[in-house]
Formats: C-alpha cells, structure tokens, sequence
C-alpha cells in the first residue's frame, strides 16, 4: 500500500503532523455532501503513538445536531472500539461550521477535542474553512489549532 501525504506541519509543541491524501478527501468531501449543515469525525492514525501525528484517516460521524452528547458518545465509543480492533488510534477531530464565513471551533469541537487530548497527547483539532473550499482555491481549507495550558489555540493562520 502507497501513502501519499497531503502535506506536513511542523509545530512547537506537538511536532510534525501529517495528513494523508485519504484522511484529506473524506473530511472535504464530507463537508461538501452538507454543504448547509455542520459536520465533524474523527482522525486516526495506524502509526504507533509517539513523535509527531500522522493523520492516516478519517471517521466521518455527523453532519448536523452535533452538540446532542448521547450521539456523539455512541459514536465515540464505537470508533474507540473499532479502532481497537485495526491496530488504530484516534488522534483528533475535524469540524467544519455551517456558517461557511465561520471556522472558529465551537463549544462542542473543543470539548470533544478535550476528550481526545486526555487520551492522545499532541492531538489535533482540524477546522475546514468553508470560505475557502472552492475550486480555484490553491491551499487545503484547513485551519489547525493546538493544545497549549488546557487551552486549543490557532496554530498557524497560513498553514
């Protein structure tokens, strides 16, 4: 099997993360099949834990009511469990708003991303800024933030 990566970012704290072409295609696609609603999923990675994040793929959950917790749980837990079973991890959580002018995290993306940080340090939360998902539009419509102090901020605003 060949993994093409779609790119790598280098930050401070957490070190290199990497996303696949895979994980890449399923969180744009997913964002374009709900063009008018919120949608999130989950990143894994088959690499083992350690050094930097290698976002191999995706798990796409919902794509609207995402606040509503018992979904989300459920969803959780099964990817955990499947996960388990495929040698994978979960190394973060993708969003992107329907708002497409609005690619800030909200309450409900941090809280997940929260979740997944206390069980896979350097975890990664990925925004996808609809405002940038055109045809035309050059770089990737992905906006990352990192954890510092219990806090998510804005890795890089050119990445």
């Amino acid at each position: 099997m060949v993994q093409t990566t779609l790119g790598t970012i280098t930050t401070d704290e957490m070190g290199e993360v990497e996303l696949s072409c895979l994980a890449y295609v399923k969180m744009y696609l997913h964002a374009c099949l709900f063009p008018r609603c919120s949608v999130n999923g989950l990143l894994l990675s088959s690499n083992p834990a350690g050094g930097g994040v290698c976002v191999t793929d995706c798990v796409p959950l919902l794509h609207s009511h995402l606040p509503l917790a018992p979904i989300t749980q459920v969803a959780l837990t099964q990817v955990d469990v499947w996960c388990a079973q495929t040698q994978q991890r979960i190394v973060g959580y993708y969003q992107a708003n329907a708002c497409i002018s609005d690619s800030s995290p909200t309450p409900c993306a941090l809280k997940i991303a929260d979740k997944i940080a206390e069980q896979c340090n350097g975890a990664v939360l990925l925004m996808i800024d609809g405002a940038k998902m055109s045809p035309g539009y050059r770089v990737p419509p992905i906006v990352m933030y990192e954890r510092k102090d219990s806090r998510w901020i804005l890795k890089d605003k050119h990445t």
